[in-house]
């Protein structure tokens, strides 16, 4: 095993072994907590005119985001990103946030639930935007729903699956 490989392993189990104690487990918590409120406060007063990641705004025009410059910049890459599948992330910072701080355990990062939210959230950013495309609910022009990441899965999948097949394909992923 080399040197770099021992180091990375160490890192991983300190950390570990620091979420293992109760008092970093609760700062662990409140921090999750807190970037739960901030991330929803900033996606809850987002504002197109803002400036992004994604666009520069509209010059002159003071930053509206309730969190200021930075939730302008979180809002705007989480909705160009994600679409409405970024409202997702403030319940599940929650969420997280109290498991560490009530949870006797340590929290663990575990590879077949983190897969399977990954797999959620893709299937989903590309149902909404299948949802948007093929005009399935009157209203719903506009921003789209799916984000640039659902664009894009549809444009690379939709010749290679058809509509119905890459829809099935979506749906059963997100099942």
């Amino acid at each position: 095993m080399s040197r770099q490989h021992r180091g990375g392993a160490s890192a991983t189990a300190s950390l570990t072994t620091l979420l293992v104690h109760r008092k970093a487990r609760e700062a662990l918590g409140v921090l999750l907590v807190a970037a739960s409120l901030l991330t929803l406060v900033s996606l809850a007063s987002y504002d197109p005119a803002d400036p992004s990641f994604l666009h520069s705004g509209v010059p002159g025009v003071p930053v509206r985001n309730g969190v200021g410059w930075i939730g302008a910049h979180l809002a705007g890459a989480l909705f160009g990103l994600g679409g409405a599948v970024a409202l997702l992330l403030p319940p599940g910072l929650l969420l997280l946030g109290v498991r560490a701080f009530v949870n006797a355990r340590p929290v663990r990062l575990a590879m077949l639930p983190t897969a399977g939210a990954a797999l959620g959230i893709l299937s989903l950013t590309l149902l909404l935007t299948l949802v948007q495309q093929e005009a399935l609910l009157p209203g719903l022009k506009g921003e789209p729903l799916g984000g640039v990441l659902g664009a894009e899965l549809v444009r690379q999948l939709r010749p290679v699956l058809g509509r119905v097949g890459l829809t099935l394909v979506a749906g059963t992923a997100l099942a």
